[in-house]
């Protein structure tokens, strides 16, 4: 049975993309396409975000929860296997899902949210994994278009990140 969660398959396409890139096979592009369309397909959501898992129990079939740092994994994972492949759909929808975190998650000189509680606006408490992620997320867009304001904000993210969590 194929994974569900985004996070599995955000990892699993970064390591399709190594090993396409080392051995150049059909076989290993096909797979590595195969999981950047069920990430794309079947967890992304119309803002730009990636839904956190498939859940038969959930409604509509998925839980739409779009949890930031594997929103963060799976938008850098799309931008890099399009980048590998040539395929520029996947740059592209994984740009949008960076644009996603910028836009709604992102405050700035402030860190990365964790969640957003409707009505209630953004929570900021410093989690490592949601900035570390974000921060490559951003730092993969800043690679992909060159736009130096990704550079920015990830280096921003990732300075807040060592000036407040290292021991």
């Amino acid at each position: 049975q194929p994974e569900k969660l985004l996070e599995r398959n955000a990892r699993m396409l970064d390591l399709l993309t190594l090993e396409f890139r080392r051995s150049g096979r059909k076989s290993d592009r096909d797979q590595l396409l195969r999981v950047a369309k069920f990430i794309s397909e079947k967890l992304g959501l119309a803002d730009g975000s990636f839904a956190a898992a498939l859940c038969e129990s959930c409604p509509g079939g998925r839980d739409n929860t779009a949890l930031t740092d594997a929103n963060a994994m799976a938008s850098a994972a799309l931008i890099r296997a399009g980048a590998v492949t040539g395929e520029t759909d996947l740059v592209g929808r994984g740009l949008s899902g960076v644009s996603f975190l910028r836009a709604n998650r992102y405050v700035r000189n402030q860190g990365v949210a964790h969640a957003v509680i409707e009505g209630k606006g953004i929570l900021l408490p410093l989690y490592l994994d949601d900035l570390a992620a974000t921060a490559e997320a951003f730092f993969t867009a800043y690679q992909a278009t060159g736009d130096t304001s990704w550079l920015r904000d990830g280096g921003e993210i990732s300075l807040l990140a060592v000036n407040n969590l290292m021991d």
